[in-house]
């Protein structure tokens, strides 16, 4: 592996990416009535969120060396191939950090910079190996909503509409982040047993942790209409949200019966994620469309 791939690979840039589209869904949410103006602003923003996002999973990779080297299921990421040593992955996660927050104190408003710098205690807490959040019981999905929240409100506030109404919004992204990963540690319910960590599908058995994800789920759901019957959201956003959800749904039936099985999980993660990606890009192309 190059020197150059080593650092990307472990930036896990296909879980980057989501978060850097709620970023521009929080833009264009903040400013629909002036697409035009800030295109240079949500460019900017979604490239903060892709380096705070990226210094979040190096650090957790950096944290979680020796677990992954028992798991077997993570034995592939670059930390523990030695394609990346750990004072360069140190150095690198130290430099997607310092990026971000000065792209965002070079041009952003104070709040912008604020939600970024904000993002720096989330990410440790969540990873530290001393006092890992992401062993203790609801502290990890709580982590999770916040981070999805702040995704959401960076891109808001970057372009100027700081309000407590994006918080409103943010949290149902934070709550669909929050739902996902706990059905992520059903997945890895067996590797993390092998490597110690203490997550909820080790510590409370994969179906309550797999019941957990789909009860979010359903909150996020409700949450979200409920903004878009109050109109704080467009009102095209509030159906594709019902039909993401719907297929999310479809897809818990068919495949969650019985015990929970970890393919047939990836399988649900699949159908899921594809469905928010392509509901995501539905949202942000029927704002455009209106503001034309």
């Amino acid at each position: 592996m190059s020197r150059l791939a080593a650092p990307v690979k472990a930036t896990r840039l296909l879980e980057s990416v989501p978060l850097c589209g709620v970023t521009l869904l929080g833009c264009l949410w903040g400013r629909a009535d002036d697409v035009g103006r800030i295109w240079p602003t949500m460019f900017l923003a979604m490239a903060c969120a892709l380096l705070l996002t990226a210094f979040a999973f190096t650090f957790n990779d950096i944290q979680d060396i020796e677990y992954d080297r028992k798991s077997g299921s993570k034995s592939e990421r670059p930390l523990v191939t030695g394609a990346l040593s750990v004072r360069s992955a140190w150095l690198t996660s130290i430099g997607f950090l310092t990026g971000g927050n000065l792209l965002l104190a070079l041009w952003a408003p104070w709040a912008a910079l604020c939600v970024g710098l904000s993002t720096i205690p989330v990410s440790i807490a969540y990873s530290w190996k001393t006092y890992p959040f992401k062993t203790l019981p609801a502290l990890s999905s709580l982590i999770h909503l916040i981070f999805g929240t702040q995704a959401f409100i960076l891109g808001a506030w970057s372009v100027g509409n700081a309000d407590w109404t994006s918080l409103g919004i943010g949290a149902f992204f934070g709550l669909v982040f929050a739902a996902g990963h706990l059905h992520h540690e059903v997945a890895d319910v067996e590797s993390d047993r092998r490597s110690g960590i203490k997550t909820h599908a080790v510590r409370f058995g994969p179906r309550p942790t797999l019941m957990a994800g789909f009860l979010l789920w359903c909150l996020s759901c409700v949450h979200f209409s409920g903004l878009a019957l109050l109109h704080l959201v467009p009102a095209p956003w509030g159906w594709i949200q019902l039909g993401m959800f719907t297929c999310y749904l479809a897809g818990f039936m068919l495949i969650v019966r019985g015990r929970p099985d970890p393919n047939r999980l990836k399988t649900l993660q699949v159908i899921y994620r594809s469905a928010y990606l392509g509901g995501g890009v539905l949202m942000a192309t029927a704002t455009l469309l209106e503001s034309i």
